[in-house]
């Protein structure tokens, strides 16, 4: 029995190939738009057609990530993500010292 050739290219977009070979350049970088846009270009056929609703979803999504091709760097540098952390670990010890005084002190009154 034969498995119909659409089935065997759907199960293509899902198969991962395993290679060993390592590049000898380095890559270059690519918009995530690109990438998206070269997927819906190879499964096509496999996307609903032009006038459905679902085409409509795909291609605002599309879209909506091009608007991102124009930023060169991420909007939080390593700095300052280390900052924030930094910052909120000083917080989280503030309130845990800040708790335990607060249940010191309802102790003592209880006491009283």
């Amino acid at each position: 029995e034969t498995i119909p050739a659409d089935l065997v290219r759907y199960l293509e977009m899902f198969r991962e190939p395993v290679a060993f070979s390592v590049a000898t350049d380095v890559p270059t970088t690519k918009h995530f738009s690109a990438v998206v846009g070269k997927l819906i270009d190879d499964f096509r056929d496999c996307l609903p057609t032009s006038e459905t609703e679902a085409w409509k979803v795909i291609e605002g999504i599309h879209g909506e990530i091009k608007k991102e091709d124009h930023i060169d760097k991420p909007m939080f540098d390593v700095e300052m993500v280390q900052e924030q952390e930094e910052e909120k670990e000083k917080n989280r010890k503030l309130k845990k010292k800040l708790k335990k005084k607060n249940n010191q002190n309802k102790i003592k009154q209880e006491k009283k």
